[in-house]
């Protein structure tokens, strides 16, 4: 009886009740006794002061004597089922009527009950009206969130209460081989062991369980790779939505991308092809779009980094358009590009070509994009560009050549030059002296180095130098690079 006595508790503890009975000690006797279950209770005197009560307060359990003065606990329960026929209606009579009790069946109320009451037995009645009201309120939740958070026709869905699954549709039984709920909470403990590891997808990880990820990052889509009943390697892309009026409930929305052919990508796999179709990517960041994810865009001015939380607005095989701030609108328009970044996507995706930037609605339209191969977030150091007025120049076997730096970190440099110098090769040891202008004043810097890179352009060649240790040295180039970003920073607000 005590773990009956504890759910009760537990069911009831967001439920409201109306109690109307016209006799004070009967009345005072079931107010200290619902009281232990219903932090929500209402006492009325009789009919009439019930009926305005539930006006009043709207409670999900009505429990009623019938005789009483003013306005009697049928006619108050007809017009309560009039206002609301979901409302669960208990009566208390010590009448054994058959008209009466045909008149309260004809009503629809929930249960009869007669006087006096067999505590117990009574507790088991309140039990399952709460059960009942719990599962009609989690297929209530279903169903009103369900059109407004999905936007596909054939996508897998589950509605979790506590960690557990609910409610599910057909689609998401199919899937997981089973034919209802209970079914699945025997066959799987935990549906997210059946999540294989990936670099970027959900799974679980460390103690960390998938739905504490999913909590943690509420406006995500997730990327999971897991198996079909037929044991076939399948890749779903999860939508979770969290419901505003109960944090322990969430839907999730799985839907099957498999024929995109973007696993093996996302795995690293050396035969993934490197050209994904665009009709592949355009769905991928459609599904962005459709399910309002935030995805980051990622430019640079000068080698300052630009980033900034934006939303797809539009995107298609032939244009993408962006909702996003005005600093990144103004780092678009100098750079004629930005980097799209989403754990969601197998790769960094640069957006080029701009078609329009609209500053007064934030939006900007891009009409190219691609995957690429090397993302700007794998660099491990900042560089930045140097300011105009800066002299260098590369020694190589005992000869001096003009150069010009593109970009400096405090490990490596990519200088610019017309003619390729006789003998210099990747391996090739190089020094490069350079001064550079910080607050006005010269930073003299040489360093020596490896040649990492040769890269051939129309007219001029990059070659990328990775230099050799030095403390000294670069210390200086710490305090220059920093510097120089504060400068960029003041130049860039300015714009």
């Amino acid at each position: 009886m005590k773990d009956i006595l504890n759910i009760l508790r537990k069911q009831a503890d967001n439920l409201s009740v109306l109690y109307a009975e016209d006799n004070a000690g009967l009345r005072l006797q079931m107010h200290k006794f619902l009281r232990k279950f219903f932090k929500k209770l209402y006492v009325a005197k009789d009919g009439l002061d019930g009926l305005e009560l539930y006006k009043q307060y709207q409670p999900r359990i009505v429990i009623t004597d019938i005789k009483m003065p003013n306005m009697d606990g049928l006619e108050m329960s007809k017009k309560i089922k009039d206002m609301n026929p979901d409302v669960k209606i208990i009566i208390i009579s010590a009448f054994d009527d058959k008209e009466k009790l045909y008149e309260a069946i004809d009503i629809g109320t929930y249960r009869y009950e007669k006087k006096p009451l067999d505590i117990k037995d009574f507790i088991k009645v309140l039990l399952r009206c709460a059960n009942d009201i719990t599962k009609e309120e989690q297929r209530e939740t279903f169903n009103k969130y369900i059109k407004d958070i999905f936007h596909y026709q054939d996508n897998m869905l589950v509605l979790m209460e506590n960690g557990e699954p609910v409610v599910a549709n057909s689609l998401f039984f199919d899937f997981f081989g089973v034919e209802n709920i209970e079914e699945l909470k025997k066959k799987y403990k935990d549906i997210g062991d059946r999540f294989y590891r990936v670099d970027t997808f959900l799974y679980n990880e460390n103690g960390i369980n998938w739905l504490s990820k999913i909590k943690q990052n509420p406006d995500s889509l997730f990327n999971i790779k897991t198996r079909s009943k037929k044991g076939q390697y399948v890749h779903l892309i999860l939508k979770a939505k969290i419901i505003p009026e109960s944090k322990n409930q969430m839907i999730l929305s799985f839907s099957d991308v498999t024929q995109l052919g973007l696993l093996s990508i996302f795995e690293k796999n050396e035969n993934s092809p490197k050209d994904v179709p665009q009709k592949n990517l355009s769905t991928l960041l459609k599904s962005i779009k459709d399910n309002n994810a935030t995805v980051k865009l990622l430019n640079f001015y000068k080698g300052l980094t630009i980033t900034n939380e934006s939303k797809i607005i539009e995107a298609s095989k032939d244009r993408i358009v962006f909702k996003t701030t005005y600093l990144q609108q103004k780092a678009i328009k100098l750079e004629k590009s930005v980097v799209l970044v989403s754990d969601f996507l197998p790769k960094d995706m640069l957006c080029m070509d701009v078609e329009y930037i609209d500053f007064e609605n934030r939006t900007v339209s891009l009409l190219k994009y691609k995957m690429l191969e090397r993302s700007p977030r794998d660099r491990m150091f900042v560089r930045v560009i140097p300011e105009n007025n800066h002299e260098a120049k590369i020694f190589h076997n005992a000869r001096a050549f003009e150069t010009k730096i593109v970009d400096i970190s405090v490990k490596a440099a990519k200088f610019e030059i017309e003619a390729l110098p006789a003998k210099i090769t990747v391996n090739s040891r190089v020094i490069l002296s350079a001064i550079f202008f910080m607050n006005n004043k010269p930073v003299y810097v040489k360093r020596s180095g490896s040649v990492l890179r040769i890269d051939e352009m129309k007219d001029r060649y990059h070659i990328v130098l990775f230099f050799e240790d030095d403390e000294n040295e670069e210390k200086k180039l710490k305090e220059y690079v920093a510097n120089r970003q504060i400068a960029l920073i003041r130049e860039f607000k300015n714009i």
